[in-house]
């Protein structure tokens, strides 16, 4: 798998100079609209405003600003929370099959690609005439296909898995607003992970789970129920200023006509100039002898191996490596563990923390608020944010004597000693 450089990411003004670098200053400025996670807008807002040092607008589940090449590149190379970079084409009305049609074939389609290249359209949104997305994307088609056929006499194919251009509409009424993805695949494939346990956690998602927790990226860091380590390793690669997409294989905007192969290869490399190449201590722990190995393998993948400790041991087998750190879990739930034994389950976690873990920061992630109530432990902070279709909440609990709360916190489960087998 191809290893791309380093970068310098970090969500500091001291770095703010590595986003707003040479390439790229000059040229066609346009629209482009970063797509993300409901509840992950502002953390992204301000992920754009340090690496791009532009404005922005938050929008749901998207966050926009106006850049040029350098920054469409930058934003799918080295935004943590991104899932998705549009650029925006151009936008009109669409209020019949007519007008619609004719936004689409009157857009140069051939400064963007050539004939023999495929395509792909995908519609979203909610129309007035069209009630189905399918017939929308395949009108949409046509006129690009239209277009060329006049121009060249030849036709692009449609290719619906592996396009070489990708064509994204969002209808909004009678209006459409027409947009390449520069992405490809979702930026949450971050290229690492080829095995991973039942129920895993979305890279994004996780990379979000520490930002917000406000981890310093110096004290240890400990996730005791690492699963396939996708938390384990996004918090590696923010200590460590690795960019989200070193791993990756390919971007769509590669296959553009005026993608800028030297540019491209300059703000790649310029990502890398505040690479750290010692990390923290991080230390993932697992009761399950399958989870620890395939979070080694993934970790061999990232090229972050070395530096991870890796622990096959429960939770309460583990000892704190230092005074103070952070620990981010997210424990089994739902389908993973029977309704009857999350309660029993979350206060024996809950009891663990209080007693082996005093002067760290906790966080736990679940989509079981009562299960976090039987934790018994006094929340700090608190966000509430989307696992897939799964309403969920990130806790987040300062450690110290007397963060336990008294009796049982009406969760009908005493905080008793815990049998180490089941904190997995």
């Amino acid at each position: 798998m191809p290893v791309r450089y380093f970068n310098s990411f970090s969500m500091t003004k001291k770095h703010l100079s590595v986003g707003r670098n040479k390439a790229g200053t000059t040229g066609e400025s346009f629209e482009v609209v970063v797509k993300t996670f409901h509840g992950l807008e502002e953390l992204l807002a301000k992920e754009i405003r340090v690496l791009t040092g532009k404005p922005v607008r938050i929008l749901h589940r998207a966050v926009s600003f106006r850049g040029d090449m350098a920054g469409l590149y930058r934003a799918n190379y080295q935004l943590n929370t991104a899932v998705r970079v549009l650029r925006t084409l151009c936008s009109g009305p669409a209020g019949s099959r007519e007008t619609f049609y004719g936004l689409i074939r009157q857009y140069p389609w051939e400064r963007i690609m050539s004939y023999h290249q495929s395509l792909r359209v995908d519609v979203v949104g909610s129309s007035q005439i069209f009630r189905n997305t399918r017939y929308a994307a395949l009108l949409a088609k046509d006129a690009v296909a239209d277009r060329f056929r006049e121009l060249t006499g030849q036709r692009p194919d449609v290719d619906l898995e592996n396009p070489d251009i990708r064509i994204h509409i969002l209808m909004l009424e009678d209006r459409a607003v027409v947009s390449l993805d520069s992405s490809g695949e979702s930026l949450h494939q971050r290229g690492y992970r080829a095995e991973q346990v039942d129920a895993p956690l979305n890279e994004v998602l996780a990379s979000a789970l520490v930002m917000f927790s406000g981890w310093d990226r110096r004290t240890p860091f400990i996730d005791p129920m690492c699963g396939s380590g996708t938390i384990l390793l996004e918090a590696a690669r923010l200590a460590m200023n690795i960019p989200p997409g070193y791993r990756r294989r390919a971007f769509a905007f590669e296959k553009w006509k005026n993608h800028n192969p030297d540019l491209w290869r300059e703000v790649v490399n310029r990502a890398h100039e505040n690479e750290i190449h010692e990390a923290p201590l991080l230390l993932g722990g697992d009761i399950s002898a399958a989870a620890i190995d395939i979070t080694a393998r993934n970790a061999e993948r990232a090229g972050l191996r070395r530096h991870i400790r890796l622990a096959h041991k429960p939770f309460d087998g583990l000892v704190k490596p230092a005074p103070e750190g952070t620990i981010i879990m997210n424990p089994p739930y739902g389908e993973r563990l029977k309704m009857n034994d999350q309660l029993s389950f979350y206060s024996e976690v809950g009891n663990v923390l209080k007693h082996k873990f005093t002067g760290y920061r906790a966080w736990i992630f679940s989509s079981n608020r009562e299960a976090l109530n039987a934790l018994g432990l006094k929340t700090t902070r608190r966000f509430t944010l989307y696992n897939g279709p799964l309403e969920s909440y990130f806790y987040g609990y300062d450690l110290y004597p007397g963060t336990r709360k008294s009796g049982n916190n009406g969760s009908g489960n005493d905080t008793g000693s815990s049998k180490s087998s089941k904190l997995s």
